[in-house]
């Protein structure tokens, strides 16, 4: 496994303004099916040979209400492989075949645990690799995230507001604003406002799952 790099770089500046299809039945328990299941981190990525008809879980974790993008760069053999994205009750929410560069959309997730099951199809050997997801919560999520770490802070007074905007490389998709705190602060497509004492994360997501974010530090 490893890390993948952003596709985009990503920089926030900000200008301060003051005032105010293949079958996927289970039979046996849930506890049962999942127990090999692997824990994949988003942007990671995972690479694995498989025999014919073998079938790999995957953990995946939601923080927060959002949306769920699987990517498969590339898969070799004469067979297929196909996936299921499932919840912890074994309920199918989505489920499709890999073919190279793909990238499947799961919209409208809420915070839990799910699991990937992949399926190889056919009589032969396959392998799949660069296979990865990300997680882009949406705007009125209120979840908790570890990553990236601000290299950039932004000090405001309580009723201050700042514009942010994001700077890319060759990218004129959406851009998705979320707050970790939104007492503290609160973000409308790039205008922050700050509310009261505190520390808050303002995070900028790109349709492919990178992300940059800027701490904003609020003083009364």
């Amino acid at each position: 496994m490893k890390k993948i790099r952003k596709i985009f770089t990503v920089l926030i500046a900000a200008a301060v303004s003051v005032a105010a299809m293949v079958s996927t039945a289970f039979t046996a328990s849930a506890k049962g099916v999942f127990d090999d299941a692997i824990t994949m981190e988003p942007l990671t990525y995972y690479s694995k040979d498989l025999d014919s008809k073998e079938v790999v879980f995957y953990r995946i974790k939601v923080p927060s209400e959002g949306k769920i993008n699987i990517f498969c760069g590339d898969t070799v053999g004469g067979g297929w492989v196909s996936y299921a994205f499932i919840d912890a009750e074994t309920n199918v929410i989505s489920e499709s075949f890999f073919v190279p560069n793909c990238m499947e959309e799961i919209k409208d997730i809420k915070k839990g645990t799910y699991y990937l099951k992949i399926i190889a199809g056919g009589d032969d050997n396959l392998f799949y690799e660069n296979l990865y997801y990300n997680f882009i919560p949406n705007e009125n999520s209120t979840g908790s995230y570890d990553e990236p770490t601000a290299v950039i802070a932004l000090r405001l007074k309580k009723g201050d507001t700042a514009r942010v905007t994001v700077v890319t490389d060759d990218y004129d998709g959406s851009i998705t604003w979320t707050s970790t705190k939104k007492s503290v602060a609160t973000v409308s497509k790039g205008k922050i406002t700050a509310k009261k004492k505190g520390n808050a994360r303002i995070r900028a997501y790109l349709d492919d799952g990178s992300y940059t974010e800027i701490l904003v530090i609020v003083e009364n």
